[in-house]
């Protein structure tokens, strides 16, 4: 599988779902009404710090300020 999803993709198996689930965490932020908590947690990222984390190391950004930018 690790070697088949870095052929593919170009990212190791946890690079791949930590992507996803920023893109997740991207759709979620649309939503006004949700905390970076809930968010968190509905991503698959457990808590905030998971997010934040992997928000600075996908975008360089954290997820507030990826929220601020859609308003």
């Amino acid at each position: 599988l690790h070697r088949q999803l870095l052929k593919e993709t170009g990212l190791s198996p946890a690079a791949w779902l930590r992507r996803l689930r920023v893109e997740s965490a991207c759709r979620l932020l649309a939503h006004p009404t949700l905390s970076i908590k809930q968010i968190a947690q509905r991503s698959g990222f457990g808590d905030e710090y998971n997010l934040r984390r992997a928000f600075n190391i996908e975008l360089g950004i954290s997820p507030s300020q990826y929220r601020a930018r859609l308003v």
